[in-house]
């Protein structure tokens, strides 16, 4: 089996249904550490050395065909780390 997973719209058919599975991380830490870089860089796979302060949270997701049965999709929340926002913050952390 290949160990590099590959990201591809797989098709769906009545003799070979797709399994969806989702999974939420949360992407926590100090304001400035390059968390929303990790994010970028995984999900996009852009890096910009730019820095922009998260407000609240920021929501980016990757879609992973783990096999042809099974597609993962991968939620990143970008929380912001600053701790004027940590009031906001805590809502993003249900179902995590």
């Amino acid at each position: 089996m290949d160990t590099k997973r590959q990201e591809m719209s797989p098709r769906k058919s009545r003799l070979n249904p797709i399994k969806d599975v989702t999974f939420k991380f949360l992407v926590i830490g100090d304001y400035g550490v390059g968390k929303t870089a990790v994010v970028k860089m995984y999900t996009e796979g852009k890096f910009s050395s730019n820095y922009k302060t998260t407000i609240g949270a920021d929501f980016s997701v990757k879609t992973i065909l783990w096999d042809p049965s099974t597609r993962v999709r991968v939620q990143l929340w970008d929380i912001a780390g600053h701790e004027r926002f940590n009031f906001m913050t805590r809502a993003y952390y249900k179902h995590a």
